[in-house]
Protein backbone atom coordinates (compact mmCIF):
# COMPACT_ATOMS: atom_id res chain seq x y z
CA UNK A 1 0.00 0.00 0.00
CA UNK A 2 2.89 2.39 0.71
CA UNK A 3 4.10 1.91 -2.85
CA UNK A 4 0.60 2.59 -4.25
CA UNK A 5 0.32 5.68 -2.09
CA UNK A 6 3.63 7.02 -3.34
CA UNK A 7 2.74 6.22 -6.93
CA UNK A 8 -0.54 8.04 -6.72
CA UNK A 9 1.06 11.10 -5.19
CA UNK A 10 3.52 11.21 -8.08
CA UNK A 11 0.67 10.73 -10.51
CA UNK A 12 -0.96 13.90 -9.24
CA UNK A 13 2.28 15.73 -9.81
CA UNK A 14 2.42 14.25 -13.30
CA UNK A 15 -1.13 15.42 -14.04
CA UNK A 16 -0.14 18.96 -13.15
CA UNK A 17 3.04 18.62 -15.11
CA UNK A 18 1.46 17.55 -18.36
CA UNK A 19 -1.27 20.17 -18.19
CA UNK A 20 0.86 23.11 -17.05
CA UNK A 21 2.28 24.17 -20.38
CA UNK A 22 3.71 27.57 -21.21
CA UNK A 23 4.04 28.80 -24.79
CA UNK A 24 6.94 31.16 -25.46
CA UNK A 25 7.10 33.06 -28.76
CA UNK A 26 10.32 32.78 -30.77
CA UNK A 27 11.24 32.89 -34.46
CA UNK A 28 9.62 30.83 -37.18
CA UNK A 29 10.22 27.08 -37.21
CA UNK A 30 12.00 26.42 -33.90
CA UNK A 31 14.26 23.40 -34.27
CA UNK A 32 16.75 22.95 -31.45
CA UNK A 33 16.76 23.77 -27.74
CA UNK A 34 19.93 24.15 -25.70
CA UNK A 35 20.58 24.99 -22.05
CA UNK A 36 23.70 26.89 -21.01
CA UNK A 37 24.33 28.53 -17.64
CA UNK A 38 20.95 29.90 -16.59
CA UNK A 39 19.44 30.35 -20.04
CA UNK A 40 17.59 28.34 -22.63
CA UNK A 41 18.47 28.92 -26.27
CA UNK A 42 16.19 28.17 -29.21
CA UNK A 43 17.53 27.85 -32.75
CA UNK A 44 14.92 28.70 -35.37
CA UNK A 45 15.16 27.69 -39.02
CA UNK A 46 13.27 30.67 -40.41
CA UNK A 47 11.35 30.42 -43.67
CA UNK A 48 12.26 30.45 -47.34
CA UNK A 49 8.71 30.49 -48.70
CA UNK A 50 9.52 29.57 -52.32
CA UNK A 51 12.71 27.57 -51.58
CA UNK A 52 14.78 29.65 -53.97
CA UNK A 53 17.56 30.57 -51.51
CA UNK A 54 16.94 34.30 -51.98
CA UNK A 55 15.59 36.48 -49.21
CA UNK A 56 12.16 38.03 -49.80
CA UNK A 57 11.26 40.31 -46.85
CA UNK A 58 7.54 39.99 -47.61
CA UNK A 59 7.41 36.22 -47.15
CA UNK A 60 10.72 35.02 -45.74
CA UNK A 61 12.48 35.08 -42.38
CA UNK A 62 16.19 34.46 -41.74
CA UNK A 63 17.25 31.81 -39.23
CA UNK A 64 17.70 33.12 -35.72
CA UNK A 65 18.71 32.30 -32.14
CA UNK A 66 16.52 33.23 -29.18
CA UNK A 67 17.29 33.30 -25.46
CA UNK A 68 14.89 32.72 -22.60
CA UNK A 69 15.05 32.04 -18.85
CA UNK A 70 11.67 30.36 -18.35
CA UNK A 71 12.13 29.45 -14.70
CA UNK A 72 13.22 32.82 -13.48
CA UNK A 73 9.52 33.54 -12.90
CA UNK A 74 9.70 36.93 -14.49
CA UNK A 75 7.81 37.53 -17.75
CA UNK A 76 7.98 34.35 -19.79
CA UNK A 77 9.31 35.81 -23.01
CA UNK A 78 12.29 35.23 -25.26
CA UNK A 79 14.49 37.72 -27.07
CA UNK A 80 16.25 37.35 -30.41
CA UNK A 81 20.00 37.60 -29.88
CA UNK A 82 21.31 36.56 -33.32
CA UNK A 83 19.89 36.81 -36.82
CA UNK A 84 21.94 34.59 -39.11
CA UNK A 85 22.65 35.00 -42.82
CA UNK A 86 19.75 33.83 -44.93
CA UNK A 87 20.12 30.45 -46.55
CA UNK A 88 19.79 27.69 -43.95
CA UNK A 89 18.47 25.23 -46.49
CA UNK A 90 19.46 21.81 -45.17
CA UNK A 91 16.84 19.82 -43.28
CA UNK A 92 16.86 18.50 -40.71
CA UNK A 93 19.20 21.13 -39.30
CA UNK A 94 21.90 19.55 -37.12
CA UNK A 95 23.68 22.60 -35.79
CA UNK A 96 26.20 22.10 -33.00
CA UNK A 97 26.18 23.75 -29.58
CA UNK A 98 29.54 23.49 -27.82
CA UNK A 99 29.57 25.26 -24.45
CA UNK A 100 29.05 28.97 -25.25
CA UNK A 101 29.56 28.45 -29.00
CA UNK A 102 27.25 27.56 -31.84
CA UNK A 103 28.35 26.10 -35.19
CA UNK A 104 25.92 26.62 -38.05
CA UNK A 105 26.09 26.38 -41.83
CA UNK A 106 24.54 28.89 -44.23
CA UNK A 107 25.43 30.01 -47.76
CA UNK A 108 28.67 28.10 -48.14
CA UNK A 109 30.12 28.94 -44.73
CA UNK A 110 30.34 27.31 -41.35
CA UNK A 111 29.77 30.07 -38.81
CA UNK A 112 30.95 30.05 -35.20
CA UNK A 113 29.01 32.32 -32.85
CA UNK A 114 29.28 33.15 -29.16
CA UNK A 115 25.73 32.64 -27.94
CA UNK A 116 26.17 34.65 -24.73
CA UNK A 117 26.84 37.93 -26.52
CA UNK A 118 25.72 37.11 -30.06
CA UNK A 119 29.09 37.85 -31.64
CA UNK A 120 30.49 36.13 -34.73
CA UNK A 121 33.73 34.45 -33.63
CA UNK A 122 34.94 32.72 -36.78
CA UNK A 123 33.90 31.26 -40.13
CA UNK A 124 35.06 28.45 -42.38
CA UNK A 125 34.32 28.48 -46.07
CA UNK A 126 32.67 25.22 -47.03
CA UNK A 127 31.46 24.37 -50.50
CA UNK A 128 28.70 21.85 -49.85
CA UNK A 129 25.58 21.73 -47.69
CA UNK A 130 26.17 20.54 -44.14
CA UNK A 131 23.88 18.02 -42.44
CA UNK A 132 25.68 17.46 -39.16
CA UNK A 133 28.62 18.44 -36.94
CA UNK A 134 30.67 16.96 -34.14
CA UNK A 135 33.80 18.18 -32.31
CA UNK A 136 36.47 15.89 -30.93
CA UNK A 137 40.14 16.56 -30.09
CA UNK A 138 40.25 19.88 -31.92
CA UNK A 139 38.64 18.49 -35.05
CA UNK A 140 35.29 19.52 -36.46
CA UNK A 141 33.59 16.54 -38.14
CA UNK A 142 31.20 17.66 -40.88
CA UNK A 143 28.57 15.50 -42.59
CA UNK A 144 28.04 16.79 -46.11
CA UNK A 145 26.40 15.80 -49.38
CA UNK A 146 27.75 16.65 -52.85
CA UNK A 147 24.69 17.14 -55.03
CA UNK A 148 24.82 18.15 -58.72
CA UNK A 149 22.87 21.29 -59.68
CA UNK A 150 19.20 20.55 -60.33
CA UNK A 151 19.35 17.15 -58.64
CA UNK A 152 17.89 15.92 -55.35
CA UNK A 153 20.19 12.92 -55.17
CA UNK A 154 23.78 13.41 -53.95
CA UNK A 155 26.63 11.93 -55.96
CA UNK A 156 28.81 11.65 -52.86
CA UNK A 157 28.30 11.60 -49.12
CA UNK A 158 31.22 12.46 -46.88
CA UNK A 159 32.24 13.06 -43.32
CA UNK A 160 35.13 15.52 -43.44
CA UNK A 161 37.30 16.37 -40.44
CA UNK A 162 38.53 19.98 -40.23
CA UNK A 163 41.31 21.21 -37.97
CA UNK A 164 39.73 24.05 -36.00
CA UNK A 165 43.07 25.76 -35.48
CA UNK A 166 44.14 25.82 -39.14
CA UNK A 167 40.71 25.39 -40.81
CA UNK A 168 42.29 22.78 -43.05
CA UNK A 169 40.58 19.54 -44.03
CA UNK A 170 42.36 16.55 -42.52
CA UNK A 171 40.52 13.37 -43.50
CA UNK A 172 37.55 12.36 -45.61
CA UNK A 173 35.38 9.30 -45.08
CA UNK A 174 32.86 8.34 -47.74
CA UNK A 175 29.52 7.51 -46.14
CA UNK A 176 26.28 5.90 -47.25
CA UNK A 177 23.43 7.58 -49.11
CA UNK A 178 22.03 10.86 -47.73
CA UNK A 179 24.43 11.26 -44.84
CA UNK A 180 23.15 13.06 -41.78
CA UNK A 181 24.37 13.48 -38.20
CA UNK A 182 27.68 12.10 -36.93
CA UNK A 183 29.32 11.49 -33.56
CA UNK A 184 32.58 10.21 -32.07
CA UNK A 185 32.15 7.54 -29.41
CA UNK A 186 34.88 5.32 -27.96
CA UNK A 187 37.29 6.69 -30.57
CA UNK A 188 35.05 5.52 -33.42
CA UNK A 189 32.98 7.56 -35.86
CA UNK A 190 29.21 6.89 -35.87
CA UNK A 191 27.40 8.20 -38.95
CA UNK A 192 23.67 8.18 -39.73
CA UNK A 193 22.49 8.05 -43.33
CA UNK A 194 18.83 8.59 -44.17
CA UNK A 195 18.85 6.34 -47.22
CA UNK A 196 16.26 6.56 -49.98
CA UNK A 197 13.21 5.21 -48.15
CA UNK A 198 13.87 1.64 -49.16
CA UNK A 199 14.88 0.33 -45.71
CA UNK A 200 18.44 1.45 -46.51
CA UNK A 201 19.10 3.73 -43.56
CA UNK A 202 21.94 2.82 -41.18
CA UNK A 203 24.12 4.05 -38.39
CA UNK A 204 27.54 3.02 -39.61
CA UNK A 205 30.63 2.80 -37.42
CA UNK A 206 34.02 3.66 -38.94
CA UNK A 207 37.59 3.18 -37.80
CA UNK A 208 39.10 6.67 -37.63
CA UNK A 209 42.61 5.54 -38.49
CA UNK A 210 41.82 3.28 -41.45
CA UNK A 211 38.55 5.00 -42.50
CA UNK A 212 37.08 1.53 -42.96
CA UNK A 213 33.59 0.45 -41.99
CA UNK A 214 33.46 -1.64 -38.82
CA UNK A 215 29.74 -2.29 -38.48
CA UNK A 216 26.37 -0.98 -39.66
CA UNK A 217 23.22 -0.91 -37.54
CA UNK A 218 19.96 -0.92 -39.56
CA UNK A 219 17.80 2.18 -39.07
CA UNK A 220 14.79 1.16 -41.15
CA UNK A 221 13.31 3.67 -43.58
CA UNK A 222 14.54 7.26 -43.25
CA UNK A 223 16.47 7.13 -40.01
CA UNK A 224 16.35 10.65 -38.61
CA UNK A 225 18.23 10.81 -35.31
CA UNK A 226 20.44 8.78 -33.01
CA UNK A 227 21.80 9.00 -29.50
CA UNK A 228 24.21 6.87 -27.52
CA UNK A 229 23.34 6.32 -23.87
CA UNK A 230 24.78 3.77 -21.40
CA UNK A 231 26.61 1.98 -24.24
CA UNK A 232 23.32 1.61 -26.11
CA UNK A 233 22.64 3.06 -29.55
CA UNK A 234 19.11 4.48 -29.96
CA UNK A 235 18.01 5.27 -33.53
CA UNK A 236 14.77 7.05 -34.48
CA UNK A 237 13.36 5.78 -37.77
CA UNK A 238 10.93 8.27 -39.27
CA UNK A 239 9.13 6.14 -41.84
CA UNK A 240 9.48 2.84 -39.99
CA UNK A 241 7.77 4.51 -37.00
CA UNK A 242 10.13 2.90 -34.55
CA UNK A 243 13.06 3.49 -32.27
CA UNK A 244 15.76 0.85 -32.59
CA UNK A 245 18.06 0.09 -29.67
CA UNK A 246 21.37 -1.72 -30.18
CA UNK A 247 23.76 -2.80 -27.43
CA UNK A 248 27.27 -1.77 -28.50
CA UNK A 249 29.12 -4.39 -26.45
CA UNK A 250 26.93 -7.45 -27.07
CA UNK A 251 24.66 -8.72 -29.84
CA UNK A 252 21.33 -7.42 -28.52
CA UNK A 253 18.52 -5.54 -30.29
CA UNK A 254 15.28 -4.01 -29.01
CA UNK A 255 12.52 -2.14 -30.87
CA UNK A 256 10.13 0.51 -29.55
CA UNK A 257 6.84 0.92 -31.44
CA UNK A 258 5.94 4.60 -31.63
CA UNK A 259 2.60 4.01 -33.35
CA UNK A 260 2.65 6.87 -35.86
CA UNK A 261 1.72 6.42 -39.51
CA UNK A 262 2.44 7.88 -42.94
CA UNK A 263 4.41 11.12 -43.01
CA UNK A 264 3.71 11.86 -39.35
CA UNK A 265 6.53 9.71 -38.02
CA UNK A 266 8.94 10.14 -35.10
CA UNK A 267 11.69 12.75 -35.31
CA UNK A 268 14.02 12.91 -32.31
CA UNK A 269 14.37 11.57 -28.78
CA UNK A 270 15.57 12.91 -25.46
CA UNK A 271 16.28 11.12 -22.17
CA UNK A 272 15.32 12.08 -18.66
CA UNK A 273 18.37 12.86 -16.49
CA UNK A 274 18.38 9.38 -14.96
CA UNK A 275 18.33 7.65 -18.35
CA UNK A 276 15.37 5.46 -17.36
CA UNK A 277 12.88 7.07 -19.76
CA UNK A 278 12.93 8.89 -23.05
CA UNK A 279 10.51 10.97 -25.09
CA UNK A 280 10.07 10.88 -28.85
CA UNK A 281 8.83 13.84 -30.89
CA UNK A 282 6.57 13.21 -33.87
CA UNK A 283 4.86 15.04 -36.69
CA UNK A 284 1.44 13.76 -35.68
CA UNK A 285 1.41 16.43 -32.96
CA UNK A 286 2.29 14.11 -30.09
CA UNK A 287 5.24 13.40 -27.85
CA UNK A 288 5.60 9.78 -26.78
CA UNK A 289 7.22 8.74 -23.51
CA UNK A 290 8.82 5.32 -23.15
CA UNK A 291 10.42 3.46 -20.32
CA UNK A 292 13.67 2.02 -21.61
CA UNK A 293 12.42 -1.43 -20.58
CA UNK A 294 9.07 -1.30 -22.42
CA UNK A 295 8.39 -1.28 -26.16
CA UNK A 296 5.12 0.71 -26.06
CA UNK A 297 4.58 4.34 -24.98
CA UNK A 298 3.51 4.77 -21.36
CA UNK A 299 2.48 8.43 -21.77
CA UNK A 300 1.34 10.43 -24.78
CA UNK A 301 1.56 14.22 -24.57
CA UNK A 302 -0.56 16.10 -27.08
CA UNK A 303 1.43 19.11 -28.28
CA UNK A 304 -0.96 20.00 -31.11
CA UNK A 305 1.89 20.85 -33.49
CA UNK A 306 4.58 19.01 -35.40
CA UNK A 307 7.39 18.56 -32.88
CA UNK A 308 11.11 18.51 -33.68
CA UNK A 309 13.83 19.13 -31.07
CA UNK A 310 13.42 18.71 -27.32
CA UNK A 311 15.20 19.26 -24.02
CA UNK A 312 14.52 17.45 -20.73
CA UNK A 313 16.38 18.01 -17.49
CA UNK A 314 16.41 19.15 -13.88
CA UNK A 315 16.78 22.91 -13.77
CA UNK A 316 16.22 25.22 -10.81
CA UNK A 317 15.00 22.29 -8.68
CA UNK A 318 12.35 21.58 -11.29
CA UNK A 319 11.72 18.92 -13.87
CA UNK A 320 11.66 20.94 -17.10
CA UNK A 321 10.68 19.69 -20.53
CA UNK A 322 10.84 21.94 -23.58
CA UNK A 323 9.62 21.08 -27.08
CA UNK A 324 10.24 22.88 -30.36
CA UNK A 325 6.93 23.01 -32.23
CA UNK A 326 8.27 23.55 -35.72
CA UNK A 327 5.09 23.50 -37.80
CA UNK A 328 1.33 23.60 -37.56
CA UNK A 329 -0.67 20.54 -38.68
CA UNK A 330 -0.89 22.00 -42.22
CA UNK A 331 2.93 22.42 -42.31
CA UNK A 332 2.76 26.20 -42.04
CA UNK A 333 5.51 27.60 -39.85
CA UNK A 334 4.91 27.78 -36.11
CA UNK A 335 6.59 30.41 -33.94
CA UNK A 336 6.72 29.18 -30.35
CA UNK A 337 8.22 26.55 -28.08
CA UNK A 338 6.27 24.91 -25.29
CA UNK A 339 7.63 24.52 -21.79
CA UNK A 340 6.26 22.05 -19.30
CA UNK A 341 7.42 22.65 -15.74
CA UNK A 342 6.85 20.16 -12.98
CA UNK A 343 7.76 22.01 -9.80
CA UNK A 344 8.58 18.92 -7.81
CA UNK A 345 10.40 20.78 -5.09
CA UNK A 346 7.68 23.42 -4.97
CA UNK A 347 4.94 20.82 -4.67
CA UNK A 348 6.84 19.21 -1.82
CA UNK A 349 7.26 22.55 -0.10
CA UNK A 350 3.59 23.37 -0.60
CA UNK A 351 2.54 20.11 0.99
CA UNK A 352 4.66 20.92 4.02
CA UNK A 353 3.02 24.36 4.30
CA UNK A 354 -0.53 22.97 4.22
CA UNK A 355 -2.16 21.45 7.28
CA UNK A 356 -5.06 19.04 6.85
CA UNK A 357 -6.80 17.95 10.07
CA UNK A 358 -8.14 15.89 11.66
CA UNK A 359 -6.33 13.07 9.85
CA UNK A 360 -7.66 10.39 10.24
CA UNK A 361 -11.04 12.12 9.83
CA UNK A 362 -14.65 11.06 10.26
CA UNK A 363 -17.11 13.72 9.07
CA UNK A 364 -14.95 16.66 7.97
CA UNK A 365 -11.44 17.99 7.38
CA UNK A 366 -10.10 21.49 7.80
CA UNK A 367 -7.53 23.12 5.51
CA UNK A 368 -4.93 25.57 6.78
CA UNK A 369 -2.96 26.76 3.77
CA UNK A 370 -0.77 29.44 5.37
CA UNK A 371 -2.09 32.25 3.14
CA UNK A 372 -1.99 30.11 -0.01
CA UNK A 373 -5.20 30.51 -1.97
CA UNK A 374 -6.72 27.40 -3.52
CA UNK A 375 -9.91 27.61 -5.59
CA UNK A 376 -10.95 24.00 -6.03
CA UNK A 377 -10.79 20.72 -4.18
CA UNK A 378 -11.43 17.09 -4.97
CA UNK A 379 -11.37 13.91 -2.89
CA UNK A 380 -9.87 11.10 -4.96
CA UNK A 381 -9.66 7.39 -4.20
CA UNK A 382 -6.46 5.38 -4.64
CA UNK A 383 -8.00 3.95 -7.80
CA UNK A 384 -8.23 7.46 -9.28
CA UNK A 385 -12.00 7.96 -8.87
CA UNK A 386 -13.16 11.41 -7.84
CA UNK A 387 -15.66 10.84 -5.02
CA UNK A 388 -16.28 14.51 -4.24
CA UNK A 389 -15.24 17.84 -5.72
CA UNK A 390 -16.18 21.48 -5.51
CA UNK A 391 -15.12 25.03 -4.78
CA UNK A 392 -13.09 25.67 -1.67
CA UNK A 393 -15.27 28.43 -0.21
CA UNK A 394 -14.14 27.86 3.37
CA UNK A 395 -11.44 25.92 5.13
CA UNK A 396 -13.79 22.98 5.81
CA UNK A 397 -14.67 20.03 3.56
CA UNK A 398 -17.58 17.80 4.63
CA UNK A 399 -16.97 14.03 4.39
CA UNK A 400 -20.24 12.55 5.70
CA UNK A 401 -21.23 11.05 2.33
CA UNK A 402 -17.83 9.37 1.79
CA UNK A 403 -17.12 5.89 3.14
CA UNK A 404 -14.09 4.79 5.09
CA UNK A 405 -10.76 4.33 3.33
CA UNK A 406 -7.60 6.03 2.12
CA UNK A 407 -7.89 9.01 -0.23
CA UNK A 408 -6.18 12.13 -1.47
CA UNK A 409 -7.43 15.65 -1.04
CA UNK A 410 -6.35 17.57 -4.11
CA UNK A 411 -6.16 21.38 -3.87
CA UNK A 412 -5.63 23.53 -6.94
CA UNK A 413 -5.61 27.01 -8.40
CA UNK A 414 -4.58 28.39 -11.76
CA UNK A 415 -0.87 27.92 -11.00
CA UNK A 416 -0.47 25.04 -8.57
CA UNK A 417 -1.86 21.64 -7.70
CA UNK A 418 -1.01 19.68 -4.59
CA UNK A 419 -2.34 16.33 -3.34
CA UNK A 420 -2.24 15.30 0.33
CA UNK A 421 -3.10 11.79 1.58
CA UNK A 422 -5.93 11.47 4.10
CA UNK A 423 -7.63 8.59 5.91
CA UNK A 424 -11.38 8.51 6.57
CA UNK A 425 -12.70 6.31 9.41
CA UNK A 426 -16.31 5.62 10.38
Amino acid sequence: MKHLYAFFALMFVSIFYLNAQINVSVGLQPLMIYHYNSDFYVLCKGVDANFDGNYDPDTDEPPSLWRNDPIGMGPLSASKIIEFPFGLNSFPVRALFDEEFLYLQTNGYIWKYNITNGSLVDSIEFEHTVYGFFIDNGLLYVSTRVTPPGSWSPEHNYVISIDLATKEAKDTIEAKMNVQMCQIFNEKLFVLNEGTGAEDSYVTVYDLSTKEEIKSYPAGSFGNYFEIRDNQLYVVSNESHKVFRYALDIDETFEYEVGTTGWDGPRELVFNPEGTKFRVSAYDGNIYEFKTTENQPVITINAGKKVEGMLWGNYYDNDVFVAALINNPDYSANDFVTIWVSPLASVKDLAQMIKVYPNPATSFIKIEANHLNFDDFSIVSLEGKIVKEGKLYSNTIELNEIGAGKFFVRLSNQKETVAIPITIVK
